[in-house]
């Protein structure tokens, strides 16, 4: 999916980086109390503030 051109490449690298973190977070919804996830909290980011690198890469490796 080709991002659109009014995006730099900074902010098209944060777009792709909160949707891939946006996945991981809804990958951890899913799962639920049968599997000890419960509810996740909130990631920063969805607020519209940045994510850090630290939170992307645990959030991902979370859902994996």
């Amino acid at each position: 999916m080709a991002c659109p051109p009014c995006l730099t490449a900074g902010q098209a690298r944060w777009a792709h980086q909160g949707l891939k973190a946006r996945g991981a977070h809804e990958a951890l919804r899913r799962r639920g109390p049968a599997e000890g996830a419960g509810e996740a909290p909130d990631l920063p980011g969805e607020a519209g503030e940045p994510p850090s690198g630290k939170v992307l890469n645990s959030a991902v490796r979370a859902a994996a």
